[in-house]
Order: structure tokens, then sequence, then C-alpha cells
């Protein structure tokens, strides 16, 4: 599916984003990188709802996997904008490479990288919602 651009007559300042539990990664680095994505939003004057079930403009569901080998680990993530129908408008997608690996590639990765993926996401989600 293409993304689509928010509908010109949406007031940009009174638009807002929930974010669901993000799925496929272990719960403390999603509760940093939710933390982080938080950060940034606010840095890039994007609203966030953080209460489960509250309303929102958009809801934003992420999936996240990780594969090491012995030289690096590799995070994958996609974000998908979704609006209150359903229908996905806008898919964020992206890898971040990470030096070093163990047994378990989400070992590897540190709150630098979450705040790097997390950076990455708001930018391109300010840069959508202002059609750039």
């Amino acid at each position: 599916m293409a993304t689509t651009a928010p509908p010109r007559h949406v007031d940009t300042s009174k638009v807002s984003f929930a974010f669901e539990p993000l799925t496929g990664i272990p719960g403390n680095l999603a509760d940093q990188l939710s933390e982080s994505i938080g950060n940034e939003a606010s840095k890039q004057g994007l609203t966030l709802v953080r209460r489960v079930g509250a309303e929102s403009t958009y809801r934003v569901n992420g999936y996240l996997s990780a594969a090491g080998d012995p030289s690096e680990t590799v995070v994958f993530y996609v974000f998908d904008v979704v609006d209150n129908s359903g229908r996905r408008v806008n898919r964020i997608s992206g890898s971040e490479r990470i030096s070093g690996t163990s047994g378990d590639p989400w070992q590897a990765v540190s709150s630098t990288d979450l705040e790097r993926i997390a950076n990455r996401v708001v930018v391109r989600l300010e840069a959508w919602l202002n059609r750039r």
C-alpha cells in the first residue's frame, strides 16, 4: 500500500499519535524505546497520547526484530501509522546496524541505539505530517 499524506484540512498542531505496545522487542528495551520516542516527539513538536485506549488522530503499530552474527547485530523496524478506521496511511521502516553481538542479539542493543531508532521514526513521522 502506498503512503498517503495526511488530509490537507488537518491542523497539524492538533494531530495526535498513540503508539500501541511494541511487538517483537523485549519488554525492558520496549520501555526504553517508548521513552526515547516520547522524548523525540517532544523535541519535534508532535503530540503523543500516552493513555491506553485514549482518542488520537493516528495510531502507530511498531514491529521490531533483531538478528546477529559474530560481528554485528541488526535491528529491523516497521512502524505502521493507521487512521481511525484502521487503514494504514504511512509506513516507516528501516534497520540499525550495531557492532558486536552475543547469543541473544537484543543484548547488543544499547540505549543509544534505541535513541537513534526513535529519532529516525519521529523525524519521518514529522516529515510525513508536514509533507516534506
